[in-house]
């Protein structure tokens, strides 16, 4: 018979789902009417209570087009130095952040990873560039550019470093003890969410056979909004790129006129918009901060999400979630689209009030 405990460690290792991306590695030409079988990459956390610890697991589940046959998965994997990772929209790349302890420094050290297939295309170390990654629903970020040579993400900035690079003369005086409000519930510590995207070099077909022994040039730039005409404080999240990859798609979450932050877990009623951040000089990659500048997308009547970015029959999209704004806090979306041939935005699928 079972103890409690053991009953309890039983039901607290259960894998808990945390992430799922379809893997799609065949362009639209290739696909025919035959069956084929559709890839997913699942991510879960599973309690490790020897450790006192969370393990981040993943495994690949295929289904058939065939309902007669059964499902395959693979192994689950332990990735437990990768804070998250993404698969391209080609299923050709993965991009990985990872995190781990150094014992040499006493310390966590941060990359930004990302993989073809066994060949590691391009690896940053971001370990003084900026503090943790953001890899929850509110901030994290997940966006490719056509060629899948950039990728944004959202990482906790250094409070003392102007341009967010070591070493850099353009320190803020007492930065570190500058008063930043904190996030709320859930971001524990976080106070300064900041986009940032990760450059490689996509290498020629000479150098392919090279993967493994010589990466491609990479580098990591710090976005820097600049010149709003509004003077509301934000911090942005939830990004994602257009296909040229020089413009940047994004919540902007507002704080209080009194430089205070209305905390977000499960609130969908806070002051929030769709936000386009048009970057400078969206090529110059000698920098380590890129300006851009910030453009409402929506109307401020609303709290909106989750801006997604899609291109269809030549035409350009963005596809949100809204809130009404004030009001319950967890309350019903609606699903919106905005085109941006005629900056008119209307409704897909109305709040359902009666399911």
């Amino acid at each position: 018979m079972q103890t409690q405990s053991s009953f309890y460690r039983d039901l607290a290792e259960i894998p808990v789902y945390t992430g799922a991306q379809f893997v799609q590695r065949r362009s639209r030409e290739q696909i025919t009417d035959a069956p084929q079988s559709t890839t997913i990459r699942v991510t879960t956390s599973v309690g490790d209570h020897v450790r006192n610890a969370r393990r981040s697991m993943v495994k690949h589940v295929f289904v058939s087009a065939d309902a007669e046959e059964e499902g395959l998965a693979t192994p689950s994997q332990d990735q437990s130095d990768a804070a998250a990772s993404y698969v391209s929209p080609s299923g050709r790349l993965l991009v990985v952040l990872r995190e781990m302890y150094a014992e040499e420094s006493r310390g966590k050290k941060r990359y930004v990873e990302v993989w073809e297939g066994d060949a590691l295309l391009g690896i940053q170390d971001v370990t003084n560039t900026h503090a943790a990654f953001y890899t929850d629903e509110v901030f994290s970020s997940y966006g490719f550019d056509r060629d899948e040579t950039r990728f944004v993400y959202t990482a906790e900035a250094n409070a003392d470093l102007e341009n967010g690079t070591a070493g850099s003369k353009d320190k803020v005086p007492f930065g570190k003890y500058r008063f930043a409000a904190p996030l709320g519930e859930k971001f524990l510590g976080r106070k300064r969410p900041t986009l940032f995207i990760f450059r490689w070099n996509e290498p020629s077909e000479p150098q392919k056979a090279s993967y493994n022994s010589q990466t491609q040039p990479s580098a990591v730039t710090r976005i820097d909004p600049q010149n709003s005409s509004e003077t509301v404080t934000l911090s942005f999240g939830q990004a994602t790129l257009d296909e040229s990859g020089s413009t940047i798609y994004a919540t902007g979450y507002e704080y209080l006129p009194d430089g205070r932050f209305s905390g977000i877990a499960g609130c969908y009623n806070r002051p929030s918009s769709i936000w386009s951040l048009k970057l400078d000089s969206p090529d110059d990659t000698e920098t380590a901060v890129a300006q851009c500048t910030p453009l409402r997308l929506t109307p401020k009547d609303g709290s909106c999400r989750s801006p997604r970015y899609i291109k269809h029959d030549g035409q350009e999209y963005l596809v949100y979630l809204r809130h009404e704004l004030g009001g319950p806090h967890h309350s019903c979306a609606q699903l919106r689209v905005l085109d941006f041939a005629t900056m008119k935005d209307r409704v897909l699928v109305d709040t359902v009030m009666d399911a």
